[in-house]
Parts: structure tokens; C-alpha cells; sequence
């Protein structure tokens, strides 16, 4: 396009060298305001043109075309497909990976990207390559569907990267069988991927560009004498693959390629409950409990928060100290002091009081969306189905109740899920309703305080928890049968969440992580104060998850802290290095696994978790994949399950300079 000062058509000539133009295209219409269209140019070209109009012309110039074909195409991104043992996986795949295969083929992608673990491992050479023959066997018809160069790649998982027979392998690893090396397995099973990789990591970390898009993969499973660092969130992601990584993406950015991604086997972000960063509440007010964003305190004290990060003072209309809150389908319940209860109908913006009946002190209050349940001293247990009617329940207790909640178990002799209500409370006490209404106290085994309950699974196992002062840490898989849990601390535990995985906070700071209840690890928080609540929130309904824990003083912590919003100057770990590098190029998304699928139990359904709008993470696993549909600039994800149903969309747009 070029502007002239009188109306007449205007010429382009063009070609590959200098004073050399092979084409030229005329405009078929005189104006001032010039466009010209040239087509059939080749990619990643330099031509030469000079633009005349009329009698004047231009001086020599030239441009470069892209190496790419910006046309649409789509990928399927899919992962964590082991099954329970070698014997099932050397027989076939799972029924649920076999579902996503059958999906992932009717929806034709150009070629698909694998995140790793593609069975259990841990097995010798013999089961070892039944393993990778059924495997192989099971992906064929997306590799025969497809016309890509690289129609199905893998990014190893630890799985078959385990066991390292040579050299250091990761602390409690079981002993190496010795009679193969993983490592070199892998790239004898699959010798067609990409082989421009770094040293040491050919043919397991590897780029290659199809479309307008750039893939690359690393390698974060490698347990053996390349190990550099023990990076326990990440594996082991040698600063060999950094560099690599760093490098391969700047040139895919020198290329102008429109989209970068990055796959791996590991999660890019922080585990659940292991890195925390310290919020700012505003206040000073010690902070009991936290629900749906919703925080309160001492001296009649509720703050609400958008993002965990900025909270906003509420007034609450009273002084008394409210310790407890909960959110059914449409509103919110806070309780506390000499039997205040206050109802809100918003986000935690108005509050109105409530008759409770009672002037007892209310310590706890919890809603499965139909009904509230609130537990207080002498045993006051009060129910209502709307938040603001209230009606004593008799708990057969005068012990001071401290936490309730509704869990499941499943049934003596059967499988079938059961719910029930359960409270605890001073002196061990623990209390079990199928009502809310009528109690039934159960022998704890403890004499220990009991400060809160949670109901949550254990590999896709239903269990319930209680912890209490003391370190004091209890589970149940039938509400009934209770057992004491080694928790490694004496200080006092004041709340504990279950999800996929089991978090307890408490006294001094302490914050506690186990994946099964039984074995415990104690994390940094990053405080000191006593913590008293703690809520778990997807900010999507697939993104990943976010704790907040609030506690005395008005100290908030919050969890996981994002990765590539907090300044990464002094990296603290593999993983901060991985996603600067991901930041510094702008990377669409990060594909991983980890999530897994065999057995349909596991609580994650997979994940997506975006930062600053464009650049994020997708995790797959349990049934679930991704399909990235590419058409120029924009670039969809959309996550379906087994049966290739959607169950997120999420279109994102080239930040690509």
C-alpha cells in the first residue's frame, strides 16, 4: 500500500534479486490511495520490488515471507494413560484411554502430542516391551489418520523413565532392575521423533513446526547421572533443557511463527499446599474462618475478596466475634459469639442478624447447598434450610463443638458412597447424623481436643479426617472406625482440607501436606501466626486449584503462588526457571500430565490454568484430552472428555511479536 498525491494506477514489480523483477501486478484503477495484492510467493523468501506510479518510482526494496503456512489445522494434546500394574498394561490400555482414542480420531487432528506416562513401568525389559508394543498398537489409527511428519510424539513420563539404572536416582527410589535403561529404551520404542534435541536428551526433548506454530518438548523425567538438581515439584529438569529450551523458542520467535507450545510430563505450576505467599487482609483482627471469598473475625470483622489477593472491609453490624461462615446455593450464613448469626443474600456485602434461639457461643457453621448445620458450646447444634430460620438439634453432647461438616464412606460390605454429617469438639469428642437432627457420638480414640473435620478421597477412595490439638490427626473410611495419624508436629491443628490432596494448617504457621492422610510433610508458609481457616477455591471450574488460609492477626496466606507473576531475579527452583522461560517467549500454553487416567477415580478431571490472559498451562489425564484448533492468530482449546464431549473452551489470541 502507498499514498501519491495524484490519482493514477499504480505498478508493482517484483522477484528474487535485486534490479531483477520477474512479476509485476497493475492496479485496474486510477486513485491516490494504492493497494496491491501479490500472491504465490513462496515461504521463508526474500523478494526484491520497486513501486511505481505513473512516471515516479521508488528505490529498491524488499521484504522476507514467513516460513510457515498460516492455514488451519488442529492437534489433540492427550496424556497419563497407565493403567494399575505391568500385567494389565502388557495386555491393553485402559478402557478410558482406549475411549479417548476412538474420540480423538473421529475429530481428525494433524498429529498429537502425548505428555508421558504411557504405562505403569516398573517392570523388567520382558514386560517392559509387551508394555510399549500395546501401547504402539493402541495409538495407530491417530498415527495412520494423520500426514503430519511427526504424527504422534512423546514427552516421556516418569513411568517409563523409571527405574534409572545408571547413575543417581531421586531419594527412596525402589532398586533398579538393572537389566535395561529406560532411557535408552524409550528412544529404541520410538527412534522417529524429532532428533534436534540437547546433548545427553536426543530424542526425548525435541522441536519441530507444523502450520504457523512451533512445538517443543522437554525432558523433566530423566533420573540418572545427567541429574544436576533434585527439584522434587519438577523432577528432574536439567539446566541442559533450560538452556536448550531457551534458545530453540528464541529462534521459533526470530521465524515469527504466530503460537509456541511447550509440552512436558510434570505440572508447570506449584503442587497444592506447597508453595504459599503471604496475602494482605487490612486488618489487624485475628480471622477465624474463610468461605466463597468471604473471611471474619474478631469484633464483628467480615472482609470479601474478587481474588484472595485484595479484600474489602464489610459491615457486619456487630461486635460480636464471629467465627465461623458458610455459603449455600444462593446466600451466606456467619456465626459467632453469645449466638450471633447473620445472613447475606449477596457476596458478602450486606449482612442481616438472625434469631438463633441460643446464647451460646457458635464456633462453626457449614452448608451442602440444601441445609445449614452450626455447632457451638455445650453441644449447641442448630439447622436451618434457609439461613435465617434456625432450629436446635439435640447432639446428645454438653462438650463444646468446635467443627462440622458432611463427608462420605462407603458402606461395611458394600461400595456403595454413603453421606453423613459429622461434628467434633472438646475432649475427643465426634459426633455422626444422617440428618443434622438426631447425633450419634462415636469413640474417637482420643482425649485431644478435635478442632475440624473434612470429608474428602484418598486414591479414589472416599475418607474422612479430624485434627485437633496436639498434632492430633485422625481418619475414617466408614465414620465409625477411627484411626490416629502420625502428623510429625505437637502444635495445635485448627482446620484441615480435603481434596485430591489433604492440607492441615495450625499453630506457629504450620501447614501440613499429605496425598493419602496417613503420611505427612510439613511446608513452609511463610508465617508464624496462627492459622484458623482454610478455604479451597477454583477460580474456574477447571483452573487450577487455590487455597487461602486466614488466621490471627489478620494474616492471610495464600496458595499456589502463581509462577511468573512474582519476580523470578533469584530463582528458587527448576520450576521458576521453566516458566521464566515460558513468560520471556510468550508461550500459549504449557501441555502436561500428571492428572491421572486409569482408573477414573481421581478427583482431577484435568486442568487449565491461564496467567495474564493468554499464557497459561493445560493439564490432561483421567479420562480427559485437549483439542487445539489453530486458525491464524487465534488459537481454541477445548477439553473434552473420554467420549470427546467438550467440557471447557477457552479461545486465546497469538502474542507473538
Amino acid at each position: 500500500t502507498w499514498v501519491t498525491d495524484k490519482a493514477k494506477a499504480g505498478l508493482v514489480q517484483w522477484g528474487k534479486k535485486k534490479g531483477q523483477y520477474a512479476h509485476k501486478v497493475k492496479e485496474t484503477a486510477t486513485s491516490t490511495n494504492h493497494t496491491v495484492v501479490i500472491t504465490g510467493l513462496a515461504q521463508n523468501t526474500t523478494y526484491h520490488y520497486k513501486v511505481l506510479t505513473g512516471t515516479a518510482k521508488s528505490a529498491d526494496a524488499k521484504f522476507t515471507t514467513a516460513n510457515f503456512s498460516d492455514g488451519p489445522f488442529t492437534f489433540a494434546n492427550m496424556g497419563d494413560n497407565r493403567g494399575h500394574s505391568p500385567d494389565e498394561d502388557s495386555v491393553n490400555v485402559t478402557p478410558s484411554f482406549q475411549n479417548v482414542l476412538n474420540a480423538a480420531v473421529a475429530k481428525n487432528p494433524a498429529f498429537t502430542v502425548h505428555v508421558g506416562d504411557i504405562f505403569i513401568g516398573h517392570s523388567n525389559l520382558a514386560t517392559t516391551q509387551k508394555m510399549y508394543n500395546v501401547f504402539k498398537a493402541a495409538i495407530q489409527p491417530l498415527i495412520a489418520a494423520s500426514s503430519a511428519p511427526y504424527p504422534f510424539t512423546i514427552s516421556p513420563g516418569n513411568h517409563e523413565m523409571r527405574p534409572a539404572c545408571t547413575g543417581t536416582r531421586a531419594a527412596g527410589e525402589e532398586a533398579c532392575t538393572a537389566d535395561f535403561d529406560p532411557f535408552a529404551l524409550f528412544n529404541q520404542e520410538f527412534p522417529s521423533q524429532p532428533q534436534n534435541g540437547p546433548s545427553g536428551y536426543v530424542g526425548t526433548a525435541f522441536s519441530f513446526d507444523y502450520g504457523n506454530s512451533h512445538f517443543a518438548s522437554i525432558d523433566a523425567c530423566r533420573f540418572d547421572a545427567n541429574a544436576t538438581t533434585e527439584d522434587s515439584d519438577l523432577y528432574d529438569l536439567h539446566d541442559a533443557v533450560i538452556n536448550w529450551l531457551d534458545a530453540d523458542l528464541a529462534a521459533a520467535q526470530q521465524a515469527h511463527v504466530r503460537h509456541i507450545f511447550v509440552f512436558g510430563h510434570p505440572e508447570a505450576w506449584a503442587p497444592d499446599g506447597i508453595r504459599w505467599s503471604a496475602g494482605s487482609s487490612g486488618t489487624q483482627a485475628d480471622l477465624y474462618a474463610v468461605a466463597n471469598k468471604v473471611a471474619v473475625g474478631s469484633s464483628g470483622t467480615i472482609l470479601a475478596s474478587q481474588d484472595g489477593v485484595t479484600w474489602s472491609p464489610q459491615v457486619s453490624g456487630t461486635s460480636a466475634t464471629l467465627r465461623g461462615v458458610a455459603w449455600g446455593l444462593n446466600n451466606g450464613v456467619a456465626v459467632g459469639d453469645s449466638g450471633t448469626i447473620l445472613a447475606c443474600a449477596t457476596s458478602g456485602s450486606t449482612w442481616t442478624p438472625c434469631t438463633s434461639g441460643t446464647a451460646n457461643n457458635l464456633n462453626a457453621v457449614f452448608s451442602n447447598g440444601v441445609m445449614f448445620v452450626a455447632v457451638g458450646s455445650a453441644g449447641t447444634i442448630l439447622t436451618s434450610t434457609n439461613g435465617t430460620t434456625w432450629t436446635a438439634a439435640n447432639s446428645g453432647t454438653t462438650q463444646d463443638l468446635y467443627g462440622v461438616t458432611q463427608g462420605s464412606y462407603i458402606g461395611q460390605g458394600t461400595s456403595v458412597h454413603h453421606q453423613t454429617f459429622l461434628a467434633v469438639g472438646a475432649g475427643g469428642t465426634l459426633l455422626t447424623s444422617q440428618n443434622a437432627s438426631t447425633w450419634t457420638a462415636q469413640t474417637s480414640g482420643t482425649t485431644k481436643d478435635l478442632h475440624a473435620v473434612a470429608g474428602g478421597t484418598s486414591y479414589g477412595l472416599p475418607i474422612l479426617m479430624a485434627v485437633g490439638s496436639a498434632g492430633t490427626i485422625l481418619t475414617s473410611p466408614d465414620s465409625v472406625t477411627w484411626q490416629a495419624q502420625a502428623s510429625g508436629v505437637a502444635t495445635g491443628l485448627n482446620s484441615v482440607v480435603c481434596t485430591h490432596i489433604f492440607i492441615a494448617l495450625g499453630d506457629g504457621g504450620t501447614v501440613l501436606t499429605s496425598e493419602d492422610g496417613a503420611e505427612w510433610v510439613r511446608q513452609t508458609s511463610g508465617t508464624t501466626s496462627n492459622l484458623l481457616g482454610v478455604e479451597h477455591w477454583d477460580p474456574d471450574e477447571l483452573q487450577a486449584s487455590e487455597y487461602f488460609s486466614v488466621g490471627a492477626g489478620g494474616s492471610i496466606i495464600l496458595c499456589p503462588e502463581w509462577l511468573g507473576v512474582s519476580s523470578l531475579g533469584n530463582y528458587t527452583s527448576q520450576r521458576d526457571k521453566l516458566w521464566q522461560v515460558l513468560k520471556a517467549h510468550q508461550v500459549d500454553a504449557y501441555l502436561c500430565g500428571h492428572v491421572h487416567i486409569f482408573d477414573d477415580s481421581f478427583t482431577v478431571d484435568g486442568v487449565v490454568q491461564w496467567l495474564d490472559g493468554n499464557s497459561g498451562s493445560t493439564g490432561v489425564g483421567n479420562g480427559r484430552w485437549t483439542l487445539w484448533s489453530i486458525n491464524g492468530d487465534a488459537a481454541t482449546a477445548t477439553l473434552l472428555d473420554e467420549s470427546g464431549n467438550v467440557t471447557y473452551t477457552r479461545v486465546i489470541q497469538s502474542s507473538q511479536p
